[in-house]
């Protein structure tokens, strides 16, 4: 889990909830894993296939008042007929510190998934529940 300061004006778009997931460093989501930002540690992973990211519903809002939590996957088509699928829990909390508005952003790893790209394969899908674990089922 990881606690991000982050400034920000305004409302924050998908693609800036995208981006902090992006930034932010491996070992803050997961200790013991490398310092290297997640955007480019997951591009290492599913390669040679091309990582995207989209913003999910969360199943279960929990957040009130000035906390909003947002729901970012992080996927791949593989070359092997398989599908990589993270998601992760993104909660903002606005602190105002005179004229400048800074958020603190928390990233939780919700679900990691390798499953058959094709629902018709019989390839069995496989659950992490960490991002060591994910990286070992695809490589």
């Amino acid at each position: 889990m990881l606690w991000m300061t982050v400034s920000a004006f305004g409302q924050t778009t998908p693609q800036q909830w995208i981006d902090s997931l992006r930034s932010a460093p491996v070992a803050e989501i997961e200790p013991g894993m490398s310092s290297t930002k997640f955007g480019e540690w997951f591009a290492g992973v599913v390669r040679p296939a091309r990582a995207k990211y989209e913003i999910k519903d969360c199943e279960a809002s929990d957040a009130t008042g000035p906390e909003k939590s947002v729901c970012v996957q992080a996927g791949a088509e593989l070359s092997n007929g398989r599908t990589v699928e993270i998601v992760f829990k993104i909660r903002a909390h606005t602190d105002n510190d005179g004229a400048q508005n800074e958020k603190r952003v928390r990233i939780e790893l919700l679900s990691g998934q390798l499953r058959p790209t094709n629902p018709m394969s019989k390839q069995p899908s496989r659950v992490a529940r960490k991002l060591s674990d994910l990286q070992a089922l695809v490589q």
